[in-house]
Parts: C-alpha cells; structure tokens; sequence
C-alpha cells in the first residue's frame, strides 16, 4: 500500500461493463478526461426523471440535469464544454458548476479571458472557492463544505448526474461527504468520476467499500494515469445502480 501504482494493479478493478462508455475531454492519459457510463443515456434518464417527478408530485426540487465538477486542472474545461456539446445534441440544457480556489494560479479574470473561458450566456457557472470536508474547512471564503455548497447553491433534494473530481488529494476527505443526505439533502448521485491520488493506508479501502458496498455502485472503467504520475494517481469512474440489481429476485424476474 506504500507504492500506490502496485497496489493499484492488484486492488479494486472494474466489476461493471458500460458498453459504450465514452471518454470525454481529451485523449490523454493524465489529467483531465473522465470516463463517462453511455452518454447517450444520459439525456434520456434525466427527461424520464422529470417526466416522472411531473406526474407523481406538486412539489418537487428542480429536476433538470446537474452536474458538479471539482477541481480545475491543465486541460482547462475540456471535459465540460464537451459534455454539454454533447447534451446540447439532445436538446439537453445542463447546470455545470465548476469548484476552484482562487490563487495565482486560478481567479475569476483567467475564468473569463484565458483558454478556461465560458461563454457569456453559458450554463457553466464558476464558484472561486474549494471543496473540503465538513470538519476540515478552515477558511470559509477559499473552502466550503460539499453540505454548505449544496446549501448556498439552493440544489437541496436534487439529484446529480455527474460528480466530477479531481482536486488533488481532497477527495479522501469529501468522499462521506457525498452521501450525508441528512445533512445535504441531496438526492442520489449518478455517476462519480474521480481521480484519486496515491493510496493513503487509512482511509483507501474505506472509500472504495463507502462507494460499491454500502452505496451501490458499481466501477465501469480504471485507468493509471501514467502521463504525470506513473501510475500513482488513477482515474476511476462509479456508477449509481438501483439497489434490486444487486438482488437475486432482479435475475430471477422473468422466471
């Protein structure tokens, strides 16, 4: 466990095939491009979910597509304008809302002039501050909790479809974060796209057990990154199933 890019060769490999599953903001094998589940489902799941939410109550939470990505690395929003392209072929709309800490490296006037511009009118929204977890955030204005953004952002009770991270060691402190539905009020996320950094010993096998065996998901695809970090940091993707999948009664329906 003291050598990630081994430990990672022998834990934690994919258990779920997405037949046509996509990788979206780049070619590259470091940083930047996720792995995303059959994209051309994407659009059909969120209609079905407002048709749904439209006949079987009066009050819900907006139901339209959601999407958080945290972390902004070299590949600037490459992974986002492509996304929504790709929705937008759909006759999809989608919320993207983008987490950075502003530094030197990253404030609002590179978001607007530089190669990580958005297009006024666009429906990416960036948010200067940081995720942490709740317990760690220290500086209020740099970081926030995923529950006090969630709260500030008004998503309470909504669904996100893709949670998108990449924020360089952050994700080993968020990742409980993600599920406190008492605390956030969120609905269920969809689709986890991570980038994990090293193999820390106390807490590694805890995220991925939070993950596939007490929240249901499953991983569609693993892939070293091996263009920066010669396999110490690997980008997996997670995807939400419903728990009767995972039933035997799921396989034996038809019998």
């Amino acid at each position: 466990i003291d050598e990630p890019n081994a430990w990672y060769h022998n834990n934690w490999d994919p258990d779920f095939t997405c037949q046509h599953e996509r990788k979206i903001g780049g070619s590259s094998l470091g940083d930047g491009p996720k792995w995303l589940c059959d994209p051309h489902r994407l659009a059909p799941s969120i209609l079905y979910r407002q048709q749904h939410q439209a006949t079987t109550t009066t009050e819900t939470p907006e139901s339209g597509c959601l999407i958080y990505s945290i972390g902004i690395n070299t590949d600037g929003l490459n992974f986002e304008h492509e996304i929504l392209d790709l929705l937008h072929k759909d006759d999809m709309n989608c919320e993207i809302h983008v987490f950075e800490p502003e530094n030197e490296k990253f404030n609002n006037e590179m978001i607007k002039s530089s190669t990580l511009s958005i297009p006024e009118g666009s429906s990416i929204t960036f948010h200067p501050w940081g995720i942490k977890g709740s317990t760690d955030v220290k500086d209020p204005y740099r970081f926030k909790s995923f529950q006090d953004t969630i709260n500030l952002l008004k998503h309470n009770g909504r669904d996100i479809d893709i949670l998108k991270v990449d924020c360089k060691m952050c994700e080993w402190n968020i990742y409980h974060d993600w599920f406190d539905v008492g605390k956030t009020g969120i609905g269920h996320i969809g689709q986890i796209l991570v980038e994990v950094h090293g193999s820390p010993e106390h807490v590694v096998n805890d995220f991925f057990e939070t993950l596939v065996n007490e929240q249901g998901y499953v991983i569609f695809h693993k892939e070293a990154n091996t263009e920066f970090y010669g396999g110490n940091c690997q980008e997996y993707s997670f995807l939400k199933l419903r728990r009767d999948f995972f039933s035997s009664d799921y396989y034996n329906r038809g019998t």
